[in-house]
């Protein structure tokens, strides 16, 4: 017997959502054994979004940005997110896995950003910014 449209649109809009809630947060305890001393390289759109460096003490986190500019700050994590304190700047940003790869969003929306890689080893040379 064949379902009703109704039930068919409906087990559709099921499993679409499905799809859309298949990302999976990484923790703390995971996101400071991928970073801590190490240089997350974000891009958006495939293009460089700027490169953020975790200090070996877990505390401070360097951006550098496209430019060269850089910023440095203290950063926690506070109910999912993951907070950042740059001066006069305060931002926060879920991370999470998506079909294989790291993805971090703002918590206030925006864009999404990729992490292509995370690399040991590669200092941030920053301009004054």
């Amino acid at each position: 017997m064949r379902a009703p449209l109704g039930v068919t649109a409906v087990s559709a809009f099921i499993a679409v959502a499905g799809l859309a809630t298949a990302d999976e947060a990484i923790s703390l305890e995971e996101w400071r054994s991928l970073a801590i001393g190490k240089t997350v390289h974000y891009s958006v759109n495939g293009k460089p979004a700027g490169r953020e460096y975790y200090t070996d003490d877990g505390a401070f986190a360097v951006f550098q940005a496209p430019d060269g500019a850089c910023v440095e700050g203290p950063w926690a994590h506070d109910d999912g997110r993951y907070c950042f304190w740059y001066g006069t700047d305060f931002q926060c940003f879920y991370h999470w896995r998506r079909g294989g790869k790291i993805i971090s969003q703002s918590d206030t929306g925006g864009q999404e950003q990729v992490i292509e890689r995370i690399a040991e080893d590669e200092p941030l040379f920053c301009s004054p910014g």
